[in-house]
């Protein structure tokens, strides 16, 4: 006779038993003296139960298992036939697995998917105990399973539900809460709930802050408290939703809006209202919106009714729907007529001007844009000029909705043209006397109007712009027209100066079309008349670039200087610091080997430290040597480098360890992809830099390395990107480029790699800069003179 004991003391806890063993079979007793009352009670149970032996062979079963649909048999079930030959294959190892656990004592429960290709999603929830004798001694198991596809189906449904909630509030910024009411001091809110997108409209995010009363209310406006506890008593008492607007202030301290609908739960005895359900949204750009469209409509209503522009709308019919100031003293002052609103506009007009008139608004419903000049003059005989505009009004879907008239009176722009005109004239009748003057000077003269267009120049001028830009000058051009795009906004700039009375002097070089570089020392001086007011501008240009050729060789040496001390300090520092102290060693260790009282041993010991003293020795003075031969080889043939070239080079003798297929090197040279330079300057500069982005990678994640080329005005451009570990340049400042600073202390390395590579990129005239944070790689930006 079987017998399914309790759990022994260091069994596994009480859920892997069967439950319906812990509340059924508590008395077992009964059982090994009847097998009709273990089937009796196997029978009424809501779970299916097979029991077999350790050899897996069905000795009894009860009725629910015939009636359950398991997916994991392929045959009907009887007493004394094995259970792995009813099962299907795919689930043997599985199984095997788990009873042979069991048959070591050991309690199972687990819920899993049964379905089988094809047919419907099925769970069940088994569970697997030892069956023991009086003795204690395991000679079966017992298996129980209960089908859960409804609830977990259930549960698929909830889960899904909740994502999409998650997922609607957080896209359209709206979260839940819920707040009871305490009414013991007065009216005050508790808070009970408060959904993740609530913490975050808050600044704060989920789980982050425990949301208490006294900090519910450190949220909201100061201002807003009293009236957020108005509103809900309002809604209380009229039994209505609650809806406010309210102003609150994020964890950041930033203002922001919030719109709180709410519900409010009355208790079903009392009647007393105990907690209140709602939802809040950030509204804070709506609000901002709305501001700005009401300071929007109040400007637009202000400059409709103070500019001194005559604005007349209206309606597709020609009839008035608004107008300004300026219009309705203007339709007085030409018509003798009052403007009104509902009035057809073209009947004001008479004769031609109405024939006129309606051609023209015509023409603008039409799509052409209409603007005139015309003149009226008044009663005392001045005459006065005004630009006639028409503007079509449209809805977003660009149907017209109306036009808008607008005469702006422009007396005082033709009065300054005839002036203009007046003023070229003067300078036209000087310009003969100039000549003689502007032809027999080393000074490229030009003289420009007050609108800044050409009235004048030298041959010199002339025959430099030609050279420079490949422009002939003429008169009546714009003096905009000479200067390249690049430089054309602050050549204006400068012009506009110059028109307001300042003197301007500047030097500034240009690349001829022939590639030559040139400097030059601009004058722009006003021209003033004889009543003071400024007709123009007159540009001198001096070519200075002799004289700047011998300032910028001076500016070299003194660089060169400058560095050779930089060099020098630094040769200085690496004697103080490394070879004093290996010397030291050496020294001290010498003393101790003229004790002949040493033994044999702690003599090898004291030779052990003095030949590493003399290594270490070695090393500083092998690598003082490559620095001054850095300096020596710079009179090394120069020689066409090609970029690309140098790259492939580079990547085919790297080592394995280095450059492996986690490694993305990805270069453009389309820009620039030569130069005349010291190859093996500029190879041991791309060496070092690519092997260290490989060096100095980010643990976990491939190596991208991006090395392109750029131009500048003055300098050849080339850039070293990667996506490593980078430095904190707070921290490590300008010693990043030191000899023998590191700042990866798990990396083998003697701090060498960068000091090389400035120090030839210095050697070599040019310059390199850094740009890193910690985890987003390093930049290294190298600029080499033209």
């Amino acid at each position: 006779m079987i017998k399914v004991l309790p759990k022994q003391n260091d069994a596994p806890k009480s859920e892997f038993m069967l439950n319906e063993i812990d509340d059924k079979f508590l008395s077992f007793e009964t059982l090994k003296r009847s097998d009709a009352a273990f089937r009796a009670v196997f029978n009424n149970t809501n779970s299916s139960y097979i029991l077999l032996d350790k050899e897996f062979n069905i000795i009894s079963y009860n009725d629910l298992v015939t009636e359950t649909v398991d997916p994991v048999l392929i045959d009907n079930l009887y007493e004394g036939s094995n259970y792995l030959s009813i099962v299907h294959k795919v689930w043997h190892p599985r199984i095997l697995n788990a009873f042979e656990r069991v048959l070591k004592g050991e309690y199972i429960s687990h819920e899993s998917e049964c379905t089988i290709p094809g047919g419907p999603e099925l769970w069940f929830y088994a569970r697997m105990a030892p069956v023991r004798d009086e003795n204690g001694i395991i000679i079966g198991l017992v298996v129980t399973s209960e089908e859960i596809t409804a609830k977990k189906v259930a549960q698929k449904k909830l889960q899904q539900s909740e994502r999409h909630l998650l997922a609607s509030q957080r896209i359209g910024n709206i979260g839940s809460w819920e707040v009871n009411f305490e009414w013991e001091n007065g009216f005050e809110i508790n808070p009970e709930f408060w959904s993740d997108q609530s913490c975050r409209i808050f600044g704060y995010e989920p789980g982050e802050y425990e949301f208490t009363k006294e900090v519910f209310y450190s949220f909201i406006y100061p201002e807003d408290r009293p009236v957020i506890h108005s509103k809900m008593r309002e809604a209380i008492s009229s039994k209505s939703k609650y809806k406010f607007e309210h102003r609150i202030i994020r964890r950041d301290g930033k203002e922001c809006f919030v719109k709180n609908v709410g519900e409010i739960i009355f208790d079903p005895f009392t009647g007393l209202p105990v907690k209140m359900i709602g939802t809040m949204q950030d509204i804070t750009n709506r609000k901002k919106f709305e501001e700005e469209l009401i300071k929007s409509e109040s400007k637009l209503r202000t400059v409709f009714d103070n500019t001194d522009t005559a604005f007349v709308l209206m309606d597709n019919n020609f009839r008035v729907l608004h107008f300004s100031n300026p219009a309705k003293q203007s339709f007085w002052d030409q018509l003798q007529k009052t403007l009104r609103a509902g009035d057809n506009v073209i009947d004001y007009f008479d004769g031609d001007r109405k024939e006129r008139l309606i051609v023209n608004l015509n023409r603008q419903l039409n799509g052409e844009k209409v603007r005139y000049e015309t003149t009226f003059v008044d009663a005392e005989g001045i005459t006065h000029w005004y630009l006639d505009k028409f503007f079509t009004v449209k809805d977003p879907e660009e149907n017209v909705l109306g036009i808008v008239m607008s005469k702006t009176e422009i007396t005082e722009r033709k009065l300054l043209e005839i002036e203009k005109e007046n003023i070229s004239n003067q300078l036209a009748n000087s310009e003969a006397n100039l000549r003689t003057i502007f032809d027999h000077t080393s000074i490229s003269y030009v003289l420009l109007d007050n609108k800044l267009n050409v009235v004048s120049f030298n041959a010199l001028a002339n025959q430099g712009f030609v050279t420079d830009v490949g422009i002939p000058m003429m008169a009546e051009r714009a003096i905009l027209d000479y200067f390249p795009n690049e430089r054309k906004s602050e050549a204006k700039y400068l012009f506009i100066k110059a028109l307001a009375g300042e003197h301007i002097k500047y030097e500034t070089s240009y690349t001829g079309l022939d590639g030559n570089l040139t400097w030059y020392y601009f004058q722009l001086s006003p021209i003033i008349n004889s009543d003071t007011r400024i007709q123009g501008v007159l540009m001198s240009i001096t070519n200075i670039t002799d004289r700047k050729i011998i300032e910028i060789e001076r500016d070299n040496l003194l660089e060169d200087i400058t560095m050779r001390n930089k060099d020098l300090e630094q040769f200085a520092y690496i004697v103080s610091h490394n070879l004093r102290g290996s010397v030291a060693n050496i020294l001290g260790t010498g003393t101790i080997l003229e004790d002949d009282d040493l033994e044999e041993e702690e003599k090898k010991f004291v030779l052990k430290g003095l030949n590493t003293s003399a290594r270490k020795l070695e090393g500083v003075i092998n690598d003082l040597s490559k620095i001054v031969q850095v300096k020596q080889l710079v009179n090394e043939q120069k020689q066409k480098v090609v970029f690309a070239e140098l790259v492939s080079d580079i990547v085919s003798s790297l080592p394995s360890a280095l450059y492996n297929e986690d490694v993305k090197i990805v270069t453009d040279f389309s820009v620039v992809g030569e130069m005349q330079s010291v190859k093996s300057y500029l190879y041991s500069i791309f060496y070092n830099l690519i092997s260290n982005s490989m060096k100095y990678k980010k643990p976990g994640e491939p190596v991208l390395i991006e090395v392109t080329s750029a131009k500048t005005n003055t300098t050849l451009r080339l850039i070293f990107k990667d996506n490593g570990s980078g430095l904190d340049l707070e921290k490590v400042g300008d010693r990043a480029f030191g000899l023998y600073k590191r700042f990866h202390a798990d990396i083998e390395g003697k701090g060498m790699g960068l000091f090389m590579v400035k120090t030839q990129v210095e050697t070599l005239g040019g310059t390199i800069k850094l740009k890193s944070e910690p985890g987003k790689g390093c930049e290294f930006t190298i600029d080499f003179k033209l």
